[in-house]
């Protein structure tokens, strides 16, 4: 199945970010606060993709306001950009990406679609089977608890993934 997106695109998108870019999606509902990973987390994810060159755009939707807050006070160098998460621009965004790194909320199906490396941080249960995003290109992983999930094994898959020393 390969979904055609060509709809969903916006045509006159003009990407800001010209340069390599990670797009982490850390929000999700409030009844899915336990989705989450923890700010502070990707935080330090974050300084690693800095380091390597990267800019680091974490997105979501105006109910997530408060974890992208926290994110980038915790890191002035993380982008932020409502305007980025809207959904005619978002599948843009992530298809021009070198990586997307999301907690399991509804934009990462979306992003998933774009085939780029996808990293996706699930609690385990029923969802992480049956919520899996579409994507040639997922690594899945879960921990019994989302504050379970070290930022140790996110670092390492995805310097993997870009090839990062």
């Amino acid at each position: 199945f390969e979904p055609n997106l060509e709809w969903l695109k916006n045509t006159h998108f003009e990407n800001p970010f010209k340069g390599k870019y990670v797009v982490l999606i850390p929000g999700s509902s409030k009844n899915g606060s336990k989705k989450r990973w923890h700010a502070r987390s990707f935080s330090v994810l974050s300084e690693i993709f800095i380091n390597a060159n990267y800019d680091v755009i974490v997105t979501g939707a105006s109910s997530d306001i408060e974890i992208l807050e926290e994110i980038k006070s915790l890191n002035q160098k993380v982008k932020t950009s409502e305007n980025l998460s809207k959904f005619e621009n978002f599948i843009n965004l992530c298809e021009q990406s070198s990586l997307i790194v999301s907690v399991d909320t509804g934009p990462a199906h979306i992003a998933a679609l774009s085939n780029k490396p996808f990293i996706w941080l699930v609690q385990k249960g029923l969802y992480d089977l049956t919520n899996i995003p579409l994507s040639k290109n997922i690594h899945i992983i879960k921990a019994d608890k989302m504050e379970n999930i070290s930022v140790e094994e996110v670092v390492k898959t995805s310097k993997e993934i870009l090839n990062i020393t």
